[in-house]
């Protein structure tokens, strides 16, 4: 019996000891025997918050050519390269052009000749209206004389076409820019050999830039003309642009029923056709908001809470929250600027609980 009594006293010693120790580990206790719980907190600060509403757009082909080549030959120069500025008629290559040289000569030899028959038949053709009137030809050999004369000037009607379009042939082997602006692609170096139609050049003019962006029907409401839009695209991922909603258009088919954002840039913005943007537009700006940490709030029965560290105590606020950004929340009511809101540890508070702050 004495053994076990022994034991029973030196169990109630180390359980004594355990408790000790736990209370030391778990924090201070207030006057009333709770253990204060360590928090972190941190104080409720005025800044800006937006509503953003995000999307994956495309830019607009209209401002950006591709020159292709109008007739077929051998590359003979190519004098432009990607990123080289041009001006609108600039030549950006030359084609190989003797054929079309030697075609324009005969055009206009051809058109000399039949000028030269013509003015020939025109002659003969007065003097043997000359003889008529004197009585020594007769009237079918004028009419044949000028039978001739209208199909020589027909003749040389279409030769005269045929000279034109040997000088448009000429011309179209001096490859130039229909626009102003910067050489986004070059697809054909010296030596190749082009036919009618291949793509030579990709130019990035300096018209103004449009992108469209599209969101569903249901944002109708919070999308409006004037709204600004911060906008990024990954073939120039180092600038981005800031605009504003030039226009809304209902785009709805059979499988879709969407809104077509757009955003016209005054200038060139360099983005080639079809390049992906992606788009924020800002619906709403709170400049004077009351804003914690999203960790700060705790759902309860009654509603969000968060707690505020008051007198070594946390002091439950019921709160009603905005707008929401990059791990923050705009406080609409419940808390004011300045005060402190428990961060770590705010979960497991009830109010009225004591606290112990420490540094976060």
């Amino acid at each position: 019996m004495r053994g076990l009594w022994c034991g029973l006293m030196m169990g109630v010693v180390v359980l004594s000891l355990l408790a000790c120790s736990k209370e030391q580990a778990g924090g201070k206790k207030d006057g009333g025997g709770m253990r204060a719980s360590p928090v972190t907190v941190v104080t409720a600060q005025l800044m800006v918050m937006e509503a953003v509403q995000q999307a994956i757009g495309q830019v607009d082909s209209q401002s950006t050519p591709q020159i292709t080549a109008e007739v077929a030959g051998q590359v003979d120069q190519v004098l432009v390269d990607i990123g080289s500025k041009v001006k609108v008629g600039q030549t950006l290559a030359m084609l190989e052009n003797k054929d079309q040289k030697l075609a324009l000569k005969a055009s206009d030899a051809e058109l000399r000749r039949l000028q030269s028959q013509a003015d020939n038949q025109q002659r003969t053709l007065k003097r043997l209206e000359s003889l008529q009137a004197q009585g020594f030809v007769t009237g079918s050999q004028v009419d044949e004389a000028s039978t001739v004369l209208s199909s020589l000037n027909e003749q040389r009607a279409a030769a005269a076409a045929q000279l034109d379009i040997a000088r448009r042939n000429l011309d179209k082997t001096r490859i130039t820019s229909p626009v102003a602006g910067m050489i986004q692609g070059r697809l054909v170096s010296a030596g190749d050999y082009v036919s009618v139609g291949k793509p030579l050049f990709l130019i990035v003019g300096s018209l103004p830039t449009r992108v469209h962006l599209p969101f569903p029907e249901t944002l109708a409401a919070s999308l409006q003309l004037g709204q600004p839009v911060r906008m990024r695209s990954p073939v120039d991922p180092d600038r981005s642009y800031t605009g504003q909603i030039t226009d809304i258009r209902p785009m709805i088919t059979a499988s879709n029923r969407a809104l077509d954002v757009i955003v016209d840039s005054p200038e060139s913005l360099g983005w080639p056709a079809g390049a992906s943007v992606t788009a924020e537009v800002v619906t709403a700006v709170h400049n004077d908001a009351v804003v914690v940490p999203e960790q700060c709030l705790v759902q309860r029965p009654d509603g969000v809470v968060v707690y505020i560290a008051s007198g070594g105590k946390a002091v439950a606020r019921l709160v009603s929250t905005g707008l929401h950004q990059q791990g923050k929340v705009e406080i609409l009511s419940g808390v004011t600027q300045g005060e402190a809101v428990v961060l770590d540890g705010a979960g497991f508070l009830t109010d009225g609980a004591p606290i112990q702050v420490k540094q976060p």
